[in-house]
């Protein structure tokens, strides 16, 4: 396959595995009956079970952030040429807020315990 034909694949599956993951969600939220007391056909939908389904949106998960990791991996020659310039703008933006958090915490007064 081309370069271009796997990048078709992935934003299929980048585009299909968020709408199955809230699909799976509002099927388990809302339609699947939970619980002991409720009748154990009434937790089956078509043919799976509620826990088959939550097993389905534990690894659509998974396989989105392979996809996504792919998807960097692909086109890290155009972020890289894109980002060239802002490599300092963007390390700034990105520590700022940790440094002026940590700065604000040092600065806190803490309480001393009482010693009697």
């Amino acid at each position: 396959m081309k370069r271009t034909d796997w990048k078709c694949l992935i934003h299929t599956f980048l585009f299909i595995c968020p709408v199955v993951i809230a699909f799976t969600g509002f099927l388990i939220g809302l339609i699947i009956s939970r619980g002991s007391i409720v009748p154990e056909d009434s937790q089956y939908f078509p043919s799976l079970h509620r826990y088959n389904w939550k097993n389905i949106r534990l690894y659509f998960p998974l396989a989105l952030s392979i996809l996504v990791i792919t998807y960097l991996i692909l086109n890290w020659g155009w972020i890289k040429s894109n980002l060239e310039g802002w490599s300092f703008d963007l390390t700034l933006f990105v520590i700022a807020p940790i440094l002026k958090e940590r700065f604000d915490q040092s600065k806190k007064k803490v309480p001393l315990p009482c010693s009697r």
